[in-house]
């Protein structure tokens, strides 16, 4: 069950930076697609805590702009927020996530 949490998280991580690209095409969208396909890998390998590491970002990602999005109300961007605080969750707290990072 780990395995297939992990990787729906990773999957929804590359479409939301296609998604980003597809928004407002930039360097930084770009950039953040090759990295979204380095945390695919990285899950792939199960490197012990990349777990932890990629929900720390996806938080700061989502509290990066929060606000700004409350108040001019961009759906979008909410739900995509809500959706990462969510992943975030589940890759920190979740036992099967866990387990599946630490077996190696």
């Amino acid at each position: 069950m780990g395995k297939t949490i992990v990787k729906i998280i990773g999957l929804w991580i590359v479409i939301k930076s296609i998604l980003n690209i597809a928004l407002e095409f930039n360097l930084w969208n770009v950039l953040g697609l090759f990295f979204c396909v380095i945390i695919m890998y990285l899950f792939n390998l199960k490197v012990p805590y990349s777990n932890y590491i990629v929900a720390i970002v996806l938080v700061f990602a989502a509290g990066k702009n929060f606000w700004h999005n409350i108040t001019h109300i961009q759906i979008i961007y909410l739900t995509e927020a809500v959706i990462d605080i969510l992943c975030a969750c589940l890759l920190m707290a979740n036992k099967s996530v866990r387990e599946y990072f630490a077996k190696l």
